[in-house]
């Protein structure tokens, strides 16, 4: 199994003080981009979204939290790991769009029962790439909430901004479960 905390000394100095800066959500916890290049982009009952001016209109990146109810066919780490493989495996929802690849392995994650993916999908109509890269937990305390944690990249400038994938990295080491909802609302918003 694969640790999740695979860049530690790369991210420590992007969450120095994370500790005062964790904002709350139902169930879990996290340190949300900041500085005057990330916007919150929207807030749902299931998900949570900031944008991050890159500087350039070739490079767009994107941060979010998506959650729900886990498909009752998903409780283990296998089993999450296979779901994930069939949801990259799937065909993207428009012609132009062409999968390049896309991976899921098991990880320790923070606390629950959890695996990282990567995806990366060619768009030959508009000649970008995006990658994702993610993890996908159920809950601890209640299996049956799934959360996806995610950055995604999309460019025109061939491979990746490699500064704006650790910034990614450190924003996905920031999260955290949290006890659930003593009122049973999980609405994100």
């Amino acid at each position: 199994m694969k640790k999740l905390a695979t860049l530690a000394v790369a991210v420590v100095p992007l969450v120095a003080g994370a500790d005062e800066a964790r904002q709350q959500f139902p169930g879990f916890s996290l340190v949300p981009p900041t500085g005057d290049a990330w916007q919150l982009e929207g807030r749902s009952p299931t998900s949570v979204l900031w944008l991050r001016d890159t500087g350039s209109p070739e490079t767009k990146f994107a941060f979010a939290v998506l959650a729900g109810p886990a498909p009752t066919s998903v409780r283990s780490q296998p089993e999450l790991v296979a779901f994930l493989e069939a949801m990259g495996s799937a065909p993207p929802p428009s012609p132009d769009l062409e999968l390049v690849s896309s991976t899921a392995e098991a990880v320790d994650g923070p606390g629950g029962t959890c695996a990282r993916h990567e995806s990366r999908v060619r768009d030959a109509a508009a000649g970008t790439r995006l990658d994702v890269v993610g993890i996908t937990c159920l809950h601890p305390e209640y299996p049956g909430r799934m959360y996806d944690v995610q950055f995604s990249q999309r460019t025109t400038a061939g491979q990746p901004d490699e500064a704006l994938r650790l910034e990614g990295e450190a924003l996905l080491e920031s999260f955290r479960f949290e006890e659930a909802p003593y009122d049973d609302d999980w609405d994100l918003d």
